[in-house]
């Protein structure tokens, strides 16, 4: 299959192309240039899409190219009106209010195929946006992000927010993500969806692009995503270009945002976001395990993330849960903070356990059979230090064994 892609989203076609599908990439928010197959590689003149190809448009206040686009005949996925149109938050509020979408404090969101949701696509996922492990410093975004796929076609939560803008979403015909937190709506972070797609990435935009996609086939497992960064994010400035190292079988987990190649092929940073290591599970402890096992294993220098991404969402996961209740959303899941055992193979070091002790995801503490959290229960404390050699540095990390 072709695309033709338009804006960020290195970690898309990264992907696309490892499934063996041609991506042609138009770099707006950089440099504004086309980009042929390869990861930055094979400079080409024209801008112009193909026929053939699937178009897809994720940079901002793109709405009048997606349009004429449509307008000529292409097929595009992205750059729509409403979309853009929402970002006014006067506007938003008010087509929110007459339709009664009840606010939430965590993203719900689904895929819309131009006439309905799409079976089997609502999601919610729990954001830690500010800078510093414990939730200090500014809300810089996600730093990192939880996230699952309900296996109840229509949850509750979705009946009271996102079935409400049904009628909206179908008068224009919108095709895509849509997730609404707070009342407002919310650009979710489609890495941590897509690490539980159980369907070739190329098939699903092709699908959904022509709105033949019947069913979003999914694990119904938790994927935690940790946000890591380099000196001076979250500002803008110089930052150190030499090569970013980890085991080979994790760049698979690790979706690139500012990323090159330098001229001997290694990967290097070519911003301060270098972008976000991800891991699924059965439980979300679990997920957390793996993601800052696998954070823990690359090495550059004054490598930046919060070592307590995930804290929220064990303590808010079984709470939303129990709120979508009509049976099922909540009993299927309720193991969700179900400790990992102690002597669980280190996922690095294979041979390797993770030592003893109290558990330094869960700290320990016993838990409801519901999952949540017990009183007296915290967050890991600390912020995460590197040495340019990416070992830890800290002695209270946790009892994840050092890369």
């Amino acid at each position: 299959m072709k695309f033709f892609w338009i804006g960020p989203g290195l970690n898309f076609i990264q992907r696309l192309e490892h499934e063996g599908h041609s991506v042609r990439w138009y770099r707006t928010e950089v440099t504004n240039r086309l980009y042929g197959t390869g990861i930055a590689n094979n400079i080409v003149r024209r801008i112009q899409p193909e026929r053939d190809e699937v178009v897809v448009i994720c940079a901002p206040r793109m709405s009048n190219l997606g349009v004429a686009l449509r307008e000529k005949g292409y097929i595009v996925l992205g750059g729509d009106a409403l979309i853009e149109a929402l970002t006014d938050a006067t506007y938003a509020s008010v087509l929110f209010r007459s339709v009664e979408v009840a606010q939430h404090p965590h993203a719900i969101g689904g895929f819309f195929d131009g006439a309905d949701w799409i079976p089997g696509s609502f999601y919610t996922t729990v954001d830690d946006e500010r800078l510093l492990t414990g939730d200090l410093g500014p809300i810089v975004g996600p730093m990192g992000t939880t996230g699952f796929f309900y296996k109840n076609p229509r949850p509750r939560l979705a009946e009271d927010t996102l079935l409400r803008l049904t009628p909206i979403l179908k008068g224009r015909g919108y095709v895509g993500p849509f997730a609404i937190k707070d009342g407002k709506p919310y650009s979710s972070p489609m890495q941590i969806l897509f690490e539980l797609a159980r369907m070739d990435l190329g098939q699903f935009f092709y699908d959904l692009a022509h709105r033949q996609l019947k069913r979003l086939e999914v694990s119904y497992d938790f994927a935690v995503g940790i946000f890591l960064t380099i000196p001076p994010f979250p500002y803008d400035g110089a930052y150190e270009r030499s090569p970013i190292k980890m085991p080979a079988e994790l760049w698979e987990h690790f979706h690139c945002q500012e990323i090159d190649r330098d001229d001997e092929g290694q990967m290097i940073p070519a911003g301060s976001i270098l972008g976000t290591m991800t891991a699924t599970a059965s439980t979300v402890s679990g997920a957390r395990r793996l993601a800052l096992a696998w954070a823990a294993a690359v090495q550059f220098p004054n490598l930046q993330y919060r070592i307590d991404v995930g804290a929220c969402a064990q303590r808010e996961i079984p709470r939303v849960l129990k709120e979508t209740l009509d049976g099922n959303d909540h009993t299927e899941r309720q193991h969700v903070s179900e400790r990992v055992p102690a002597d669980h193979v280190d996922p690095i070091h294979g041979g390797g356990h993770v030592r003893g002790g109290p558990d330094p995801v869960d700290g320990g503490q016993e838990r409801s059979r519901e999952g949540d959290l017990r009183d007296g229960d915290s967050e890991d404390p600390g912020l995460e230090r590197r040495s340019s050699g990416g070992g830890v540095q800290r002695s209270d990390v946790g009892s994840i064994e050092q890369a």
